[in-house]
């Protein structure tokens, strides 16, 4: 079972990135020039995403009049979009999503039934089901997420971390992780109501250049990830930048926003939270 867990869990830490590539080098040249062009131009642009031909800065911020708290033009406030600077995404939401099976073949369990709540911010999977995952369709390159797990059942040990703390049943943790690429950065912290009981450390894999974030579940009924919050991010935490190594933090900023606050007190959930 360890080994057979262990190779599931290297499958679901992949991720695919498909690269479209012109093959002419006239065609490959052209596109660098066009990127180039871009990149100037938006370097001058004080509403790089929104049209503002008059370049109108009445405070003299920087910032355009025509995107001052709304960068992406999507008609969210910068103050509650979680990618201020992507229009397509605006607020965390798995409605939309694609399920994965990492065992398609034989019959002995079936596959993870999943069932979403509070607009996309909550999923239940509410099987003993094979292994897989429930993967949103939105990309991401630095990225903040987060969330609350809660297994609503008896749990069967499969990990322990290296301290021997395992998880317990009926028992909130709140996560952290984060990742970027541009660093090969990622880090993940684990929380039980105040107390942090897991921290990876900074993890160095530069391989994995962002993709598409979702939940995982083997062979445990009743899992609830709830307040679940991602974040476009290229900014580090202090506690992540300190560690950083000095090459590493010539390239880092750090960032002026703090992640949600970890939950202080235990988290309750009714026993009939399934329709």
């Amino acid at each position: 079972m360890g080994d057979r867990t262990g190779e599931k869990a290297r499958i679901a830490s992949l991720t695919a990135c498909l690269l479209a590539l012109e093959s002419k080098a006239d065609a490959a040249k052209a596109a660098k020039e066009r990127i180039k062009q871009r990149k100037t131009e938006r370097h001058h642009d004080n509403c790089a995403l929104v049209s503002n031909p008059d370049q109108r800065d009445t405070n003299r911020t920087g910032v355009g009049d025509a995107c001052r708290e709304d960068f992406d033009g999507d008609s969210v406030p910068d103050a509650l979009d979680v990618c201020p600077d992507n229009r397509r995404v605006y607020a965390t939401d798995f409605r939309a999503y694609q399920t994965v099976v990492l065992d398609p073949e034989g019959d002995s369990q079936i596959d993870p039934h999943w069932v979403v709540y509070n607009k996309g911010a909550e999923i239940v999977q509410t099987m003993n089901s094979d292994p897989g995952l429930a993967v949103g369709f939105q990309h991401f390159g630095g990225v903040d997420f987060e969330g609350t797990f809660f297994v609503d059942t008896e749990v069967r040990l499969l990990w322990r971390d290296p301290r021997n703390v395992g998880w317990k049943e009926r028992v909130a943790y709140r996560w952290l992780l984060l990742h970027r690429p541009e660093l090969g950065l990622i880090r993940l912290r684990i929380f039980e109501s105040d107390q942090m009981v897991a921290d990876s450390g900074n993890i160095y894999d530069s391989a994995l250049r962002g993709g598409r974030l979702g939940v995982f579940c083997f062979s445990q009924e009743a899992i609830i990830w709830s307040d679940l919050v991602y974040r476009c991010n290229e900014a580090l935490p202090d506690a992540a930048y300190r560690d950083l190594p000095p090459e590493l933090r010539r390239k880092a900023r750090r960032d002026n926003v703090t992640p949600s606050q970890v939950p202080l007190g235990p988290v309750v959930y009714s026993d009939n939270f399934v329709d």
